[in-house]
């Protein structure tokens, strides 16, 4: 009879909404966003946009927080030269961020005949 008791409590949280996997509401992606695994939303930034910590190349991009990221967040991207073959890498991290939070991440590009990035990693850490 315990078992049976047990189920019915579990029921009854799982039927009141104390689930522990509800997950929290989401928040939409602002217009020119895209939405990327419903945790961070992001757009290539606007051109002429620079970065602001160095005067070697770099690729910026500007992300929106649909969720909480409270342990920051991480981007990466692959560096590839004109042929398309990957040169190297580059990353950039962003603070704690709140659900309709703005922020920009700045990569920084140091590879000899780097022509395009391909973003390869995004994700809430």
């Amino acid at each position: 009879m315990k078992s049976l008791a047990a189920v019915a409590v579990l029921a009854t949280l799982l039927l009141s909404g104390c689930s522990a996997t509800t997950k929290p509401s989401l928040l939409d992606a602002p217009e020119g966003y895209q939405n990327i695994e419903n945790e961070l939303a992001i757009r290539e930034a606007p051109d002429g946009t620079a970065c602001s910590i160095s005067s070697v190349g770099c690729r910026v991009v500007e992300a929106f927080a649909i969720q909480d990221c409270p342990n920051g967040a991480y981007i990466e991207a692959k560096v590839l030269d004109g042929g398309g073959v990957v040169i190297g890498m580059t990353n950039a991290t962003l603070p704690a961020l709140k659900a309709g939070d703005y922020g920009r991440f700045e990569m920084l590009i140091s590879e000899a005949g780097a022509a395009s990035t391909e973003l390869s990693t995004l994700r809430c850490n």
